[in-house]
């Protein structure tokens, strides 16, 4: 089988030089930054209190909405203007005033809207980190295409250096003024000045590139490119986090601290989930230019059959070790965050079935628009009825609830998107019954094998007590579950091995 670099070579590309290796560097720091972004958190979860923490994530649930929605994708237009401007400063500099105008206005609505917030969370010390935060979010957005600026231009490599680099200066900025003394004032004022030394960066860079001025017309055409995908966030991020807001408007800021951790999300489904629905988007739209669309429903079975292969038992086994995760993580003292947790990670099967990149191969983008609408519209009467009923617990099962709708509006309209104009497939053709219900047994098996097991080695195991006892607790739980399940699978004919080999690629 030929190497990229051949195929590339085979293909009139240089050598070396196919897509997949010039991804290589920016998936390595993907994967780098996920480490540094789940770490971050859970160090400051064991060395703050729950009052600290609590407003810790109520400031970046103010900030992240803010940062998502007013992008409006112009970032994400670059990689569709500069690959096809004759220089790419002109639409460098018009993205770059852009967002610079849409940093002001971010700014100007967080000083604006942080004194409601402090009064209806209640969290009266958020008003404390007021300037700090409206200059977060000013260059934020100022600053946010720095790495998008390098990857539109093919520099891969320097992308992922700044992207890491980025969020190791990120890390540190959040920790060491605590590690010093400065507490939360010095950590928001150091986050601050990142971002300010970021904007700065993007904007020498853009102000060094080649190319014209940007016009009007550039604009335009760049906002008419980019506001439909910004409409589609406009309505998914607020739907995405607002069971957190209408938790955090019901408890004090330690109890959302609680619920902060139960929500925290393994990223390993991120890891996995994007990467195999951008190469399915790209692979359909080769068998379609080759006349061999009807493959399609081939495809996504098999991407369906891979990702359930990793995602169901990792759910299975989350829920089934959630107390002990829970205190590995985060410590004792977050012990009640364990039936958010649990409900939390059930939302990984989910993942198994990439809906909305086979839709978006096939250009059933409309689709993908009505699902988050869909969200949107059962989530506000799920939590209005689920919150005041199950309290934080219901937050979570609202979030959940809304998921699958999401999942069910794609998936009715995904036989229509294979057959692509012609005769709809049949459910075994694309949806592997038959290995999804096998995988499902073998997996509630071996998770009743296993909770058995650790349920009379429970006494010995906590012994130990603490953290140490609970990750033994995890590291048994581990070897037994993978142990029974990896015999099980292939004994009912699943070969996880060679699948999760064939994953790797």
């Amino acid at each position: 089988m030929a190497t990229d670099g051949t195929a590339g070579a085979a293909m009139g590309q240089p050598r070396g030089t196919s897509a997949t290796r010039q991804a290589l560097p920016l998936v390595l720091a993907r994967m780098t930054a996920a480490v540094i972004t789940v770490v971050t958190p859970l160090y400051l979860a064991r060395k703050l209190s729950l009052e600290e923490y609590g407003t810790y994530k109520q400031i970046f649930l103010l900030c992240g909405p803010i940062l998502s929605i007013l992008s409006l994708g112009m970032v994400q237009s670059l990689y569709y203007f500069v690959p096809r401007a004759q220089g790419p400063r002109a639409v460098l500099l018009q993205t770059q005033l852009f967002n610079l105008a849409m940093g002001f206005v971010g700014a100007v609505l967080l000083w604006a809207a942080l004194p409601l917030a402090a009064e209806r969370f209640p969290n009266p010390t958020l008003l404390l980190f007021r300037g700090e935060l409206a200059f977060f979010v000013l260059f934020s957005l100022a600053g946010g295409l720095l790495e998008t600026t390098l990857t539109s231009q093919g520099r891969t490599r320097a992308s992922a250096l700044v992207y890491v680099g980025y969020e190791i200066l990120k890390s540190v900025a959040l920790v060491m003024p605590f590690l010093l003394g400065f507490g939360m004032k010095g950590a928001m004022a150091a986050l601050a000045a990142l971002t300010l030394t970021r904007f700065c960066v993007t904007l020498s860079m853009v102000l060094s590139a080649e190319g014209g001025r940007p016009s009007w017309t550039g604009l335009r055409a760049q906002l008419a490119y980019a506001l439909p995908f910004g409409a589609a966030m406009l309505i998914s991020i607020p739907q995405q986090v607002a069971h957190q807001y209408a938790v955090a408007l019901s408890v004090p800021p330690a109890l959302f601290a609680v619920y902060a951790v139960g929500c925290f999300q393994v990223p390993l489904v991120d890891l996995l989930y994007s990467p195999t629905s951008e190469v399915l988007m790209v692979r359909v739209g080769q068998l379609d230019k080759q006349g061999l669309g009807v493959q399609a429903a081939g495809l996504f079975r098999e991407a369906t059959r891979k990702l359930a292969l990793v995602f169901i038992p990792t759910s299975a086994f989350l829920v089934l070790s959630a107390p002990w995760v829970v205190r590995v993580l985060f410590g004792a003292r977050f012990d009640a965050a364990v039936p958010i947790f649990r409900v939390s990670v059930l939302g990984i099967m989910l993942a198994c079935l990439p809906l909305d990149g086979l839709l978006r191969a096939r250009g059933q983008t409309r689709a993908i628009f009505f699902s988050y609408l869909g969200k949107a519209a059962a989530t506000v009467p799920l939590l209005a009825l689920l919150v005041p009923w199950r309290g934080m617990l219901g937050g979570i099962l609202a979030w959940l609830l809304a998921e699958v709708v999401g999942k069910t509006l794609l998936l009715r309209q995904l036989p229509r998107a294979l057959a692509a104009g012609g005769p709809l497939p049949a459910l075994r053709d694309w949806l592997p019954v038959k290995e999804l219900a096998r995988l499902c047994v073998a997996t509630g098996v071996c998770a009743g094998a296993v909770l058995a097991a650790t349920t009379r080695l429970g006494p010995v195991l906590e012994m130990l007590g603490g953290r140490e006892g609970a990750l033994l607790h995890v590291a048994v739980a581990g070897v037994l579950f993978t142990g029974a399940l990896v015999p099980l699978l292939q004994v009912f004919g699943l070969r996880p091995i060679a699948l999760l080999a064939s994953l790797r690629r």
